[in-house]
């Protein structure tokens, strides 16, 4: 597991083999998408500077709203 957007390259890198990946940017500045197995999610650092509970409620909320 890779965390943070810095890391988007090489999230990118493993899921090009992966042909049902495009991830799209959202509001709150993290990058989702999801295939017919798993939702892909690139966010910040958890203790990247700034941030605030609710940027993870949204990430939590993104994840739902794709599971469903």
């Amino acid at each position: 597991m890779f965390y943070g957007i810095g890391f988007e390259y090489f999230w990118r890198r493993i899921t090009e083999k992966i042909t049902d990946v495009k991830f799209s940017q959202t509001p709150e500045s993290f990058l989702i998408c999801r295939n017919s197995k798993t939702v892909f999610v690139i966010a910040k650092h958890p203790v990247a500077f700034g941030l605030k509970n609710e940027y993870f409620h949204n990430i939590g909320r993104a994840i739902a709203a794709n599971l469903a």
